[in-house]
């Protein structure tokens, strides 16, 4: 069974996160998405983000997954998925999960070596070597982000 992890914020879950989120799911068995709490995602983005709490961040990707099973055929089963609160602690979060496939967003293609190198950094003593996981590093929907969306608002307002 290949297990993949992918982590963000997904404020105003777009097209863009769609994509990422369907690679994810086409290329493994199980999916853990950690979603970044509130708390870290103010530290990411600034004082004003996120718009939507972590329940309706939550809530948003679990009916996107249920939509998305209700247009499969009945014979093809969904890869499931497990949503779990995310700090922004990468380091700690891979040696928590161990997936064998880490799905990245395209804005972050400077960080495949840092990854993998942080598997295998800091194991306590008695624990398997993990040796980090292969970076998929997902599409991009042209023009599409959670930071234009904003601002189109505030334009059209």
């Amino acid at each position: 069974m290949k297990t993949g992890l992918v982590n963000g914020c997904f404020d105003l879950l777009h097209e863009g996160h769609k994509l990422m989120l369907a690679e994810a799911l086409a290329n493994c068995d199980h999916l853990t998405i950690a979603l970044n709490s509130d708390a870290s995602v103010m530290r990411l983005k600034g004082p004003t983000r996120p718009i939507q709490n972590w329940g309706n961040r939550f809530w948003s990707i679990h009916r996107w997954h249920g939509d998305l099973a209700r247009l499969k055929p009945r014979w093809e089963l969904l890869t499931p998925i497990a949503v779990i609160p995310f700090e922004g602690d990468d380091q700690k979060l891979l040696l928590q999960i161990r997936p064998q496939i880490l799905f990245k967003g395209y804005d972050h293609g400077a960080l495949p070596i840092f990854y993998r190198r942080i598997g295998w950094k800091h194991l306590p003593v008695g624990e398997p070597v993990f040796e980090g996981p292969e970076i998929h590093q997902c599409g991009r929907v042209e023009g599409v982000s959670t930071t234009k969306l904003l601002e189109q608002m505030h334009e059209s307002a």
